[in-house]
């Protein structure tokens, strides 16, 4: 009867006898015998100060899009030494803090309701979201890209700022 001896080196053509496994008249070696004398990889053990709570320059550059003008004033704030980081964080506290003041006047526009005034307010009031979509959107993939995509209107004066800042240090 015939048994498979795995990789054995048999001649071309040639089949060997097999019996059937007994432990007795096989000693084999054990597999995880074999894998010793393999490379290890040497994994550096972990520690506290191998955790950071600040993430990369690209990751974090995407949070400041997350919560509109409030992420950006956090990564301004806390976050400031990459310069993809500091353009996407003034980047998205000017547009998104701007869009947030034009909510304020539309609303305060549609609640007076005065007949032609409120209805040309709720037009500019979605339009003003569908923009500020596609911008939180562009400046979200652009972000994560590590892309420095200027906004219409406050890319400018982002990069003038963090060209600014580059400068004086």
């Amino acid at each position: 009867m015939n048994q498979y001896r795995g990789y054995e080196e048999i001649p071309y053509g040639q089949q060997h006898e097999q019996q059937y496994y007994q432990q007795s008249q096989h000693p084999e070696v054990h597999p995880y015998k074999e894998q010793q004398n393999q490379q290890q990889w040497y994994v550096p053990p972990l520690s506290y100060d191998s955790f950071t709570l600040r993430p990369a320059g690209r990751f974090a550059a995407g949070l400041c899009y997350v919560g509109f003008w409030m992420t950006g004033l956090l990564f301004l704030i806390f976050q400031n030494k990459k310069r993809l980081v500091r353009f996407h964080a003034i980047q998205s506290l000017l547009f998104f803090g701007a869009v947030n003041v034009m909510y304020i006047v539309l609303i305060n526009i549609i609640q007076a309701s005065i007949p032609f005034v409120s209805a040309f307010a709720i037009f500019l009031f979605v339009v003003m979201n569908i923009i500020a979509v596609v911008a939180w959107f562009v400046g979200l993939i652009n972000a994560f890209s590590g892309k420095y995509t200027k906004l219409p209107l406050v890319g400018d004066i982002a990069e003038q700022y963090i060209n600014r800042d580059a400068t004086l240090k």
